[in-house]
């Protein structure tokens, strides 16, 4: 499982923690919530990486997938953001 840790970030700057493994990407705004995915998909043979981004970067990640790799499932399980797959 690899862990990636991103630059500094200001204080006030959201967290996104982003948890990749097969063909599906979940998406988080607790480390907690995050890890628990990672685990389940360990437990599935899945491989996954974790990453922690600021939301801007998640936003530029998130329109990559769709336009490069629009075959991801990508979940979004923010309580901030609407529910589902993205």
């Amino acid at each position: 499982m690899a862990h990636r840790t991103p630059p500094p970030r200001p204080a006030d700057e959201a967290r996104v923690y982003v948890v990749a493994g097969g063909d599906m990407v979940a998406v988080f705004d607790s480390a907690d919530e995050a890890g628990i995915m990672s685990v389940t998909m360990t437990g599935a043979n899945l491989e996954p990486d974790t990453l922690c981004l600021t939301e801007a970067q998640w936003e530029q990640a998130h329109a990559m997938l769709r336009s490069q790799l629009p075959h991801i499932t990508v979940t979004d399980a923010r309580p901030t953001h609407e529910a589902g797959t993205a």
